[in-house]
């Protein structure tokens, strides 16, 4: 028998572990639904059934996420605005609104 005992797969080697919906959400920050969404639209690792249950490998999460884009977190929602129409436009300059013209791309 041999003094060591060897790991077959490297990533258990590096404390790989299985993780459940519950212990992924601090991760991920996603429910059970939005990471099932994930795994259909945006690639998300595909879970290994782990008895009755599903269970994901913690460095198949980790390799997901870090291959997403950085978001900036001081514009989040930001999106191009569309031009006013010429009804709007006159609505809040007959209100006394300022009026902001959308940048045309």
């Amino acid at each position: 028998m041999p003094d060591v005992m060897e790991i077959p797969d490297p990533a258990l080697a590096l404390g790989d572990r299985f993780c459940f919906d519950e212990d992924l959400t601090p991760i991920d920050k996603m429910g059970r639904s939005a990471r099932r969404n994930a795994i259909n639209r945006d690639g998300y690792p595909k879970p290994r059934r782990i008895g009755l249950r599903s269970a994901w490998l913690l460095s198949d999460v980790l390799r997901w996420m870090r291959a997403k884009p950085q978001v900036d977190p001081h514009n989040k929602g930001a999106r191009k605005r569309k031009p006013l129409s010429e009804g709007i436009k006159q609505m809040r300059a007959k209100h006394g609104q300022h009026i902001a013209e959308a940048e045309v791309a």
